[in-house]
């Protein structure tokens, strides 16, 4: 098997686990999101995720967007919300990720 065969076959598996992980987030999984500027997580419900290269209006510091549910701030609850990637430090989703 030559390196580009191997290299071809390593990135169709990361990219199936990748879009398995994708499909996992989406469909209300609980969730804690971790913020910069936030000493405690905040918890909400993953709606869906979006890549900062397919959002139609960019911008030069266009980020990627996570779009959550019942997202619990410190003064109140949010119904719906998108957060900007580059505010996000983690996300810790409380079921286990698909093998």
């Amino acid at each position: 098997m030559s390196g580009d065969e191997e290299f071809s076959e390593s990135t169709a598996l990361n990219r199936l686990r990748y879009l398995q992980v994708l499909r996992y987030l989406v469909g209300d999984q609980p969730a804690s999101v971790y913020f910069i500027d936030l000493d405690k997580p905040i918890d909400c419900e993953i709606d869906g995720w979006c890549p900062g290269e397919l959002i139609e209006e960019r911008h030069s510091d266009s980020d990627g967007v996570l779009c959550v549910k019942n997202l619990k701030t410190p003064i109140g609850t949010l119904s719906k919300a998108r957060l900007r990637e580059s505010d996000i430090i983690a996300l810790h989703t409380r079921s286990p990720l698909p093998q």
